[in-house]
């Protein structure tokens, strides 16, 4: 025990010396602020003039110009503008005096139906703010007292059973940060697991390089070796950890105390909750630092430590994809698993312990069967140390591992070592004639068939392929509460109603009747708020309301329930909320239903071909809304790929010049030649695995009996693909070719993630910036961003599929970036020189530009 507490000591202390363990601590926080800087900068640029909106009221119903203002709102950030004819309102939008304008039809109170003509989509708010003024007209005929309550609607507080008022089982607007801090512990791993792939891969790469092992193997045990090894860089991870939430109260400190924001004033935390979340991290991380370890102690590349992270991360993406269908039941089959599995607890289990009651039992299970993973994957890790620990250059094989160790033996004196660098038979004469593609066929046929990229390529998407089917098999069925609307006896006019028992206490006197629509037994009602509870406990109702005596005028309701959805709206259920609607408004159910759904909304987005008048297909808003996402997805998908196989060229030039290839290659190839070769063979490498994904992924979307088509309205024009080649292309040789000359200075592998961070920051910028302009693709940010070369790959792609782009500027974007890599490529190539290759120094930004500017 000694010498293993003695091994972990020496891993923790000889890391955390290093720049790299600074550079990881700052990491996050610069994150952290570069989004809140973009998103200031985009909300600054942006501007708060009001959105300018017109409408045509043909109904006759907007009498109100204004909105009732309640106490504590904002001003309204529309300005609305009347027209009394759609030929007006058409030709304010063609000149731009209006962003856009609503047409009320004559027939509006029997349909409901609202028709959105705009240029440029206006954004959710304006929507809102347009179904406000029609409530607040709607409502003209009623005392102030009923209209108020009818607009602010009711501010729900949710409690589990048996918790009080005020304690952390108690939830308003939306979880407290101390309420979401156990749900953080997936997002922690994640994070964890990235910086410290590099120290959890090459575990015992130093000691088999330095020819240490054999010393090490005289005085401590494989088990002791591999277990003070992840014992310490666990250390250091849990040192990361420790000090990111040290400056995140920091942070929170100042933003409560000293800008009073009141979000980060209440931090009650669970404290149960919270160890159990810490102990599932630290369970699990033990688990994937000993597979880790083991990973890079059965195979000879273990520079590949960035594509062993993303099979093993993905396991704790997909919980997070599943967030909103786990938390439609907490307590179900798919939850329950979810969080008894070993890789994906970490989400689950935090998850249901910070929104639900989970029984005793499956947390002692879920902690259980995480332990003991974690140490079978030690004695896992141990073993395939001791069985490869003195093997240099080979693999040792799964049914070695597995199996006995008397054919490892035999195994070790039938292979012959793998050369890396040139194969034989490409002498001088062949480099000469064609060194490039030399070069680029090498690196292409050794990336590809290498078992770790085929395992990337294949297990990612069959990974979520699987939990998937899971998902599908065990997520709750609809039953009763499906949300279809109420049987046939409901008014056509009600809004959908959840047919599900729930209970209610009247301590206002407000509920005189039940609505006609409401299925008997859907809503009960009890005498004081401990008959509700013992049915509710007894499984009778799934949850009760208590209205206190002053709903009226504050608006208060509590709901108890087994379990709380923070992505729900904050709201009570519709059965409820229908009730209280139509109970305030003196039980009149037609009103009801109007101020409830006021628009049916069509959308047309006008263009100088289209008039008033033509018939073309109108946008809904489940259209509308996959418009804006998609736009997003294709900027995701860009930046994916780009970073992928800029990663692979990384570990490709680390690990040559590891190896001491790169300096032998250097004799016969001019290192223009070799970067050009490497690029495009990496290039290739990555496009190829976005393919084996988008080819599999289509696959299982059709075997689930799934098609892939547009809804109406939503267009791809086949320019956007082209451009989107371009771009990649474009992008991938600039950023592959810095990263290149990265990897020239790299003295160890192990940095390799913390300096993948620093040369993808503009590339992230360029994401963030995308995503926070998509209301408004055109302004000063997102069209500067989208013409500077290392952003423009995201940002221009985002504002093309969007559209309304000027066709000169993605033209002078790619010109610019052609313009621009040819110089890249030049001078880091002038990189690859005895003086770098050689060097140990450790890496540094002011080492990297001076070499790219030839001064290094």
């Amino acid at each position: 025990m000694a010498k293993m507490w003695l091994v972990a000591r020496y891993e923790y202390t000889r890391h955390v010396a290093r720049r790299s363990f600074a550079f990881g601590l700052l990491s996050l926080p610069l994150i952290v602020a570069l989004l809140i800087g973009i998103g200031t900068l985009s909300g600054a640029l942006q501007g708060e003039e009001p959105a300018v909106v017109g409408y045509v009221d043909r109904a006759a119903l907007l009498t109100l110009p204004e909105a009732l203002s309640g106490e504590g709102e904002t001003e309204t950030s529309v300005r609305w503008v009347p027209f009394q004819e759609e030929g007006a309102a058409q030709a304010a939008l063609e000149v731009g005096e209006i962003q856009a304008y609503y047409v009320l039809p004559p027939g509006y109170a029997e349909t409901r139906q609202v028709e959105l003509v705009y240029i440029q989509e206006p954004d959710r708010e304006v929507v809102r703010q347009f179904e406000d003024l029609l409530r607040v007209n709607l409502l003209a005929g009623q005392p102030n007292a009923v209209a108020r309550r009818v607009l602010q609607g009711s501010d729900l507080l949710v409690r589990l059973p048996g918790a009080g008022p005020g304690s952390t089982r108690e939830f308003s607007a939306g979880p407290t940060l101390g309420q979401l801090l156990p749900v953080l512990v997936g997002f922690a791993l994640i994070l964890l697991t990235f910086v410290s792939s590099g120290y959890l891969m090459e575990a015992v790469a130093d000691e088999k390089v330095n020819r240490t092992m054999e010393i090490l193997w005289t005085s401590v045990s494989p088990g002791q070796l591999l277990s003070g090894k992840v014992l310490g860089i666990t250390g250091i991870a849990f040192s990361y950890l420790a000090a990111w939430a040290g400056l995140t109260a920091l942070l929170v400190a100042i933003g409560g105390n000293v800008l009073g924001l009141e979000w980060l004033r209440d931090l009650r935390v669970d404290p149960a909750a919270l160890a159990v979340a810490l102990l599932t991290l630290a369970l699990s991380y033990v688990l994937v630092a000993a597979l880790m370890a083991a990973l890079g102690a059965i195979s000879a590349e273990t520079h590949a430590a960035q594509q062993v992270t993303a099979v093993l991360i993905s396991f704790y993406i997909m919980p997070m994809a599943f967030i909103p269908g786990i938390m439609q039941n907490l307590n179900g089959p798919f939850a329950i698993g979810a969080s008894l599995l070993p890789l994906t607890a970490p989400v689950a289990l935090p998850l249901r312990i910070a929104f639900a009651q989970v029984p005793v039992l499956q947390i002692a299970a879920s902690v259980a069967i995480q332990g003991l993973c974690a140490l079978g994957a030690l004695w896992l890790a141990a073993r395939a140390l001791r069985l490869g620990m003195l093997r240099y250059g080979q693999r040792l094989r799964l049914g070695e591992l597995f199996g006995g160790a008397r054919s490892s033996s035999l195994a070790y004196e039938r292979r012959a070592p793998k050369r890396a660098g040139v194969r034989r038979g490409s002498g001088p004469h062949a480099l000469s004639r064609s060194k490039v593609l030399l070069i680029l066929r090498h690196d292409l046929l050794t990336t590809a068939t290498k078992p770790l990229f085929v395992l990337t390529c294949v297990g990612i998407p069959l990974i979520l392929f699987l939990q998937l089917a899971a998902f599908d098999a065990l997520r709750p069925g609809s039953g009763p509460a499906s949300g279809a609307p109420i049987g046939v006896d409901a008014p056509a006019y009600a809004p959908g109603i959840l047919a599900t028992p729930e209970g209610y206490v009247d301590g206002s006197g407000l509920i005189r009747a039940i609505p006609d629509g409401v299925p008997e037994g859907a809503l009960l009602a009890y005498d004081d708020e401990a008959r509700a509870r013992q049915a509710l406990d007894a499984g009778e109702i799934l949850a009760y309301y208590v209205i206190p005596a002053d709903y009226m005028d504050r608006g208060t309701l509590v709901g108890v329930r087994q379990e709380y959805n923070p992505l729900s709206p904050n709201a009570p259920s519709r059965t409820m909320q229908w009730t209280l609607v139509v109970n305030v408004l003196g039980g009149d159910e037609v009103l009801a239903a109007r101020v409830s759904e006021p628009i049916k909304l069509q959308q047309r987005a006008w263009s100088p071909a289209s008039r008033p008048g033509d018939e073309e297909g109108p946008r809904t808003e489940e259209s509308s809304g996959l418009a804006r996402l998609i736009p997003m997805l294709i900027m995701l998908l860009l930046y994916g790929v780009i970073v992928m196989a800029s990663g692979l060229l990384l570990s490709s030039v680390s690990n040559e010049k590891k190896d001491r290839v790169i300096e032998m290659l250097l004799l016969s190839i001019h290192p223009r030649q070799m970067l050009i070769g490497k690029t495009i063979a990496q290039g290739i490498a990555g496009l190829l695995q976005a393919a084996v994904w988008g080819g599999m992924g289509l696959g299982f979307y059709a075997l689930r009996g799934n098609t892939l088509r547009l809804p109406p309205g939503v267009e791809l024009p086949p320019s956007l693909l082209a451009w989107g080649l371009l771009f990649f292309v474009l992008g991938y040789a600039l950023y592959a070719s810095l990263l290149a000359g990265a990897g020239a200075l790299l003295p160890d592998i192990k940095a390799s993630p913390m300096v993948s961070l620093i040369f993808y920051a503009p590339a992230f910028v360029g994401f963030e910036i995308g995503l926070f302009t998509v209301d408004s693709p055109h302004g000063a940010l997102a069209t500067a961003s989208s013409l500077f070369p290392l952003t423009a790959p995201f940002t221009m792609m985002n504002r093309l599929a969007i559209g309304g782009v000027p066709p000169w500027q993605p033209v002078l974007a790619a010109a610019l970036m052609l313009a621009t890599i040819p110089f890249v490529v030049r001078a880091v190539a002038g990189m690859f020189h005895a003086q770098n290759l050689l060097s140990g120094q450790p890496f540094s930004i002011k080492r990297y530009y001076r070499a790219l500017l030839g001064n290094g």
